[in-house]
């Protein structure tokens, strides 16, 4: 798979990915290896047509395997996204790149996510990630992570984290 394995776009909502095994993504150029997400929800605010935001709602990812050899997150969820779940999935970090940011599990940019029940090993950096896309003014926030555990994290990683100050956000891990 040169980049991502599974992507919901262009307002793509009410969809559930369930039981699948995602594994070496971003397997193209070196470049490749940035846009190498497991799952991907919505797009960035850079690729937004028309300036207006994907709509990407109410996605569901429920208990897959996602890694090893994912190279970027095991799921990239964008702002403009909106109230989906991510439940009972299991991620292998092993492979994650580190371009684009990519360093955790999750990144989490939509807003009122729940992301509950999920294990984790071996992220670059943090397990599950929260964060405000200031470019977009707009996301990372409302969202809830709890009752995930992570191991393998590196030195100073946490399970999950919170970046975005624009807001609030539950974490219970």
């Amino acid at each position: 798979m040169k980049q991502e394995g599974v992507h919901f776009r262009y307002g793509s909502s009410d969809n559930t990915i369930q039981n699948s095994y995602i594994h070496h993504t971003g397997r193209g150029t070196t470049k490749d290896q940035g846009y190498g997400e497991g799952v991907y929800l919505g797009q960035a605010v850079s690729n937004w047509q028309g300036g207006k935001p994907d709509k990407s709602d109410r996605n569901k990812v429920l208990n897959n395997r996602i890694g090893p050899e994912v190279t970027a997150e095991c799921i990239d969820i964008k702002e403009g996204s909106c109230c989906g779940e991510v439940r009972g999935n299991h991620f292998d970090g092993h492979g994650e790149s580190g371009q684009n940011y990519a360093e955790s599990h999750i990144d989490v940019k939509g807003d009122k996510y729940v992301i509950e029940g999920n294990t984790g090993t071996h992220p670059l950096k943090n397990g599950f990630e929260i964060h405000h896309q200031a470019k977009a003014g707009i996301g990372g926030c409302e969202n809830t992570i709890k009752g995930n555990t992570c191991s393998g994290l590196p030195s100073g990683g946490k399970c999950a984290i919170s970046f975005s100050t624009a807001c609030k956000n539950y974490i219970d891990n």
